[in-house]
């Protein structure tokens, strides 16, 4: 999981961002990478809390930031027994706020070798997950992806 340091001294800077501007795209997106990489935690208030906190910081430097492809897809792609399930869980809720966010759920520069139709492929495979809440989840996020890719078509 993710420092509890680590989370004081973001949540700081998300609280000066209207007034510190965050300039440095790359750095940014490290941050991103790595709180996204670290966002699981047994503890589901600990879990529920880092997912607040990338919430957030996507929220307020979207424009600055490259969503990080292959630690979404490391979660999502997951398999084997109960958890494959939290991971995918996890990798399907870190995708879901990148596209209610209006960011492209696929990044080539992030995606680090993974093709988009193989992201997206495995992607829909959550779908005939044996846990509802997975296949679920999966389901909702999948109909966000298409509507938002169909938005960005028509503008």
């Amino acid at each position: 999981g993710l420092h509890y340091f680590v989370i004081d001294v973001v949540v700081t800077m998300l609280s000066w961002s209207t007034t510190a501007i965050l300039e440095d795209r790359q750095l940014a997106s490290s941050l991103l990478e790595h709180m996204m990489r670290h966002a699981h935690h047994e503890n589901r208030g600990v879990f529920r809390n880092n997912l607040e906190v990338i919430k957030s910081l996507t929220e307020c430097w979207k424009e600055k930031l490259q969503p990080p492809t292959k630690v979404i897809y490391d979660y999502f792609s997951s398999t084997g027994g109960e958890d494959s399930k939290i991971a995918s869980r996890t990798g399907i809720q870190l995708l879901g706020i990148v596209v209610a966010n209006q960011m492209l759920p696929y990044d080539p520069v992030t995606a680090k070798g993974i093709d988009e139709r193989k992201f997206y492929i495995d992607f829909c495979s959550l779908m005939s997950h044996k846990y509802k809440e997975v296949h679920a989840a999966a389901a909702e996020v999948l109909g966000m992806v298409l509507a938002f890719k169909e938005e960005r078509k028509d503008g």
